[in-house]
C-alpha cells in the first residue's frame, strides 16, 4: 500500500491536492492499496504536519514504492513533483544492491525520472562505507553479488577474489545475487565456516517484482548459508538499520527526527 498525508474533503488521487496542507490543523494519515481502495486511516494531532513534513528530507524506497519491476506507479511522478514544488529534499534509498549507481540512474531515466548520483544511496554503498570504517585494512573481498554490484566495490578500490580456496579474502560480503551460481554459494558458505568477517548487505527475504516469480533476496540466501554452516552474518546492513539514513542527514543538514522514510514494507522500511 501507499501512505498519504491528507485532510477531510481533500482528494487523494495522484496529482490532486496532496501537498497543500500548510497551516491546516486537522490532518489524517491514510493508507491505500494499489487499486486506490482506502485500507486504513488515522487522525494526527494538531500541528503534526507542519512540524514533520515541511522541515524534513524524504528518503524514498525504490522497489515496490517508486516502481514495481519496470512498471512505474501512477502516483510516482505527481508525488515527486509535489515534493519539488514544496521545496522538500528527497533521496532514493534502496536495499537492493544488485545494480551499481550508474545502472540505477539509467533505469530511472528509462522510467522518466530525473535523478543525480548524489540523490542515490544503496546497500552496496553502505557496505563499502562500513568496511572502510570498520575494516580499514581490508582490500580483498569475496562478493556474492551481481557483476554490476561487484563493479561498485571495484570502483571503490576493493579487489573481488576468485572462487578458490587458495584466494582467501579479508571479508565475506553476501548480497542479493540475481546471477547466483551454486559453486559461488558454496564458496561463500565455506568462508563463513572459516570465521572470516561476514557482512550481509540487506535483510530482505524477497525482492518485489511485477513478474510471476519469487525473487529470492539476500536474507534468504543468508538463511541458506546459516542452515549449512550454523553461521549468521556479523552484521546485516540496509534498512531498517538507521545508518542507512546517515548520508541523507548529512547531505541536507537535518536531524534524525526530520527524515521521513517512505516505503512499502514494515520489516525493512520501519522496524
Amino acid at each position: 500500500g501507499m501512505l498519504f498525508l491528507t485532510t477531510p474533503g481533500v482528494g487523494v488521487d495522484p496529482g490532486e491536492e496532496l501537498f497543500h496542507y500548510k497551516g491546516i490543523e486537522n490532518t489524517w494519515l491514510v493508507m491505500f492499496d494499489m487499486d486506490g481502495n482506502k485500507l486504513w486511516e488515522k487522525e494526527l494531532p494538531d500541528g503534526v504536519l507542519p512540524g514533520i513534513w515541511f522541515r524534513c528530507a524524504v528518503a524514498l524506497d525504490m522497489d515496490g514504492t517508486i516502481y514495481m519491476g519496470m512498471s512505474l506507479f501512477p502516483y510516482t511522478k505527481p508525488f515527486l513533483a509535489g515534493l519539488r514544488e514544496q521545496g522538500v529534499n528527497y533521496s532514493f534509498l534502496t536495499n537492493n544492491p544488485s545494480k551499481c549507481i550508474a545502472d540505477y540512474l539509467h533505469k530511472l531515466e528509462v522510467l522518466g525520472i530525473e535523478a543525480t548520483e548524489e540523490e542515490m544511496y544503496t546497500t552496496a554503498l553502505a557496505t563499502i562505507d562500513y568496511i572502510k570504517t570498520n575494516y580499514p585494512e581490508a582490500r580483498r573481498l569475496f562478493l556474492l553479488g551481481t557483476p554490476s554490484m561487484i563493479s561498485e566495490f571495484e570502483k571503490a578500490g576493493f579487489e573481488s577474489v576468485a572462487d578458490s580456496a587458495e584466494e582467501r579474502p579479508d571479508v565475506l560480503v553476501v548480497a542479493f545475487d540475481k546471477t547466483l551460481e551454486y559453486s559461488r554459494l558454496c564458496r561463500a558458505a565455506y568462508w563463513a565456516q572459516q570465521g572470516l568477517p561476514y557482512i550481509a548487505t540487506n535483510p530482505d527475504r524477497v525482492c518485489p517484482t511485477d513478474q510471476p516469480t519469487v525473487l529470492v533476496d539476500c536474507g534468504s540466501i543468508c538463511k541458506c548459508i546459516e542452515h549449512a554452516t550454523g553461521r549468521q552474518p556479523d552484521i546485516v546492513l540496509g534498512k531498517p538499520d538507521p545508518n542507512m539514513l546517515t548520508g541523507v542527514q548529512a547531505r541536507y543538514g537535518v536531524k534524525p527526527e526530520e527524515v521521513a522514510m517512505v516505503g512499502d514494507r514494515i520489516y525493512t522500511d520501519i522496524e
